[in-house]
């Protein structure tokens, strides 16, 4: 009894581990877009200026999208933004990295 005792907690600290470490993981990853956004793009997309009517500050104004409408998209190839970034349009002071767009990609991906 106390092996399935032992086998048990084994399993439960591990699922706990496992836990923490996709919650940091993603803790990481909104840090980094946020630091992205926050360095190329809220001079243009922020609260007290935005461009095209796009605010960047949060989930729900991404939502609202642009004055020429919705900037997500069904998929990241198919979005507003994508198209932009990929022609290279935005950001206008420095295009960015691969690194930087696949980030963007991925969080778009994810729901933003």
């Amino acid at each position: 009894m106390r092996a399935f005792w032992t086998v048990g907690l084994f399993f439960l600290t591990r699922g706990l581990f496992a836990q923490q470490a996709a919650l940091e993981s993603h803790e990481k990853f909104d840090t980094a877009v946020v630091s992205l956004l926050a360095g190329r793009c809220l001079e243009c997309h922020g609260q007290t200026e935005s461009a095209g009517g796009l605010d960047l500050t949060s989930s729900s104004a991404l939502q609202r999208g642009s004055d020429s409408g919705d900037v997500l998209g069904k998929t990241w190839e198919t979005s507003k933004i994508w198209e932009v970034i990929s022609t290279e349009r935005m950001p206008p002071k420095g295009k960015l990295t691969d690194k930087e767009k696949e980030l963007l990609g991925k969080w778009v991906s994810q729901g933003a």
